[in-house]
């Protein structure tokens, strides 16, 4: 997952990942300034389809609905 500004405190309850020997952080937390997650898709997702060389394409919300409901019936 990708935190951007979430408590931490709920993180102290539970071992995420299985890795039990590290610290849960946050965009906002390490950048020390407020970050959302509406700040962050676009930038994200430019950086993973360069990395994975992918063309990411926008669906709608009728399209993804039809795409969930599909995938569900496997």
């Amino acid at each position: 997952s990708l935190n951007c500004n979430v408590d931490l405190q709920w993180f102290k309850h539970i071992v995420p990942c299985g890795i039990e020997d590290k610290l849960v952080s946050s965009l906002s937390n390490e950048l020390k300034r407020d970050v959302t997650v509406e700040s962050v898709i676009d930038p994200f997702l430019s950086c993973f389809a360069s990395r994975f060389e992918a063309t990411l394409k926008q669906r709608t919300a009728e399209e993804t609905r039809e795409l969930i409901e599909h995938a569900s019936s496997f």
